[in-house]
């Protein structure tokens, strides 16, 4: 007979790991796109500025993808369709926040000259943590 002990974290292991019994409130969904919309404000200057390092646009674009990944595997789990997920990850991949590679060279030049601190918080990885805060948003633990 399995131990008291062993069923009661299978069980606590299922409930936490299987798909949200409801679908997002429009407060959770609202905080969600507000956290979406920071991140890539904060992440495109990063990809766009920093496009040519490419040892950091590459290690970047590896955190960047990881972030992503987190978040998406939360909203799934609280009930997003694939077709909002899947448009998501599609409107946030790195190249898409990068300004158009057809942007003017002089326009690139302004545009990193007005994201005065992109380096700075590139170097210090003091980017915004969007799997985090939208785990939390929807009221679920993080997993490794």
């Amino acid at each position: 007979m399995p131990c008291t002990h062993t069923l009661l974290l299978a069980a606590l292991s299922a409930l936490l790991l299987s798909p949200a019994l409801a679908e997002p409130t429009q407060d959770q969904r609202n905080a969600v796109a507000r956290s979406w919309s920071e991140a890539e404000a904060d992440w495109a200057p990063v990809f766009t500025c920093g496009a040519t390092i490419s040892k950091s646009d590459a290690y970047l674009r590896s955190l960047w993808v990881k972030e992503q990944d987190k978040a998406l595997a939360a909203m799934k789990l609280a009930g997003w369709s694939a077709t909002e997920l899947a448009y998501l990850r599609q409107t946030t991949s790195a190249d898409a926040l990068r300004l158009p590679g057809s942007t003017p060279f002089s326009n690139l030049i302004a545009y990193c000259t007005r994201q005065k601190n992109w380096i700075h918080k590139a170097n210090r990885l003091d980017l915004k943590i969007l799997s985090s805060e939208v785990e939390q948003i929807l009221g679920m633990y993080s997993l490794p």
